[in-house]
């Protein structure tokens, strides 16, 4: 239609930027600019647009096992009544919910949640599926200052030190050191998180795979290493293996799992 609006694509400036803030979450604007040979100005300019358009944020991702989730939970749900899209809205929103997806087949939504133990997680209107992953050892347990401090990165990981150490009533030195401290362990990454509908692969996967159990850890490594797969998890029950990733079709998806995956030694069906 003439005069409408057209959606705004990224740029090569634009994931240029966004490369560099995946490596480092919290890198300044000059020394973004510095890399890239442009202007700080244009760096600054170029990620509160990001922000400010849902296309990028730049948050604190946290070691599931250092906020004290031992397991990570697959659950089916059945819907009756209500829109599967608004239920899944709804449940996405839950701080306990890691994803919510919408399925079809015999449930409507399934979620992954995060839990302590596998006796939490599922309420009374879901029905669990027999699929959890053993999260790896946790680092260094976590104080409340820790668990402050990554609340408020989780939100914006770019937010200066001087600002978190007025808002948690602590010295800028303590919070350089904690984020130092907790990054060195492994207890959180500042990265930069994409909005899918701007990076041009829409549609997410959750790839269930039955495998020979004496390759499960090898076939994690080869599936991980594919560059569609952004995470690999080693389950039990349903699946051997949960491969999630980004694609932009269906035909994609098909095509990784017919003549890649099926293809491994040790993979039996997908």
């Amino acid at each position: 239609m003439s005069g409408a609006a057209q959606p705004y694509r990224l740029d090569d400036v634009d994931r240029r930027i966004i490369a560099a803030l995946r490596t480092d979450g919290r890198a300044t604007n000059q020394r973004i600019a510095r890399s890239l040979r442009i202007s700080p100005g244009t760096v600054g300019a170029r990620i509160r647009r990001l922000q400010n358009m849902n296309a990028m944020r730049v948050v604190a991702v946290s070691d599931f096992a250092a906020l004290g989730c031992k397991v990570l939970l697959a659950i089916g749900i059945q819907v009756q009544g209500r829109p599967a899209p608004e239920v899944a809205h709804e449940l996405a929103a839950l701080p306990q919910v890691f994803a919510a997806h919408l399925v079809t087949g015999v449930h409507a939504v399934e979620i992954l949640v995060l839990a302590r133990g596998r006796d939490r997680g599922a309420g009374d209107q879901v029905r669990l599926r027999p699929g959890t992953d053993h999260v790896k050892t946790a680092p260094p347990s976590l104080d409340g200052l820790d668990r402050r401090i990554i609340e408020v990165l989780t939100v914006d990981a770019r937010v200066s030190n001087r600002r978190i150490a007025a808002q948690l009533g602590v010295t800028e030195g303590t919070i350089r050191g904690r984020i130092k401290r907790l990054e060195e362990g492994g207890a959180i990454r500042l990265t930069a998180v994409t909005n899918v509908a701007f990076a041009g692969s829409p549609r997410l996967a959750l790839i269930g795979v039955h495998a020979q159990h004496g390759e499960l850890r090898a076939l994690c490594q080869k599936i991980a290493a594919m560059p569609e797969i952004g995470c690999v998890i080693l389950m039990l029950g349903r699946f051997d293996i949960l491969a999630i990733g980004l694609f932009g079709g269906l035909e994609d998806i098909a095509a990784i799992v017919n003549n890649r995956i099926l293809a491994l030694p040790g993979v039996r069906h997908v």
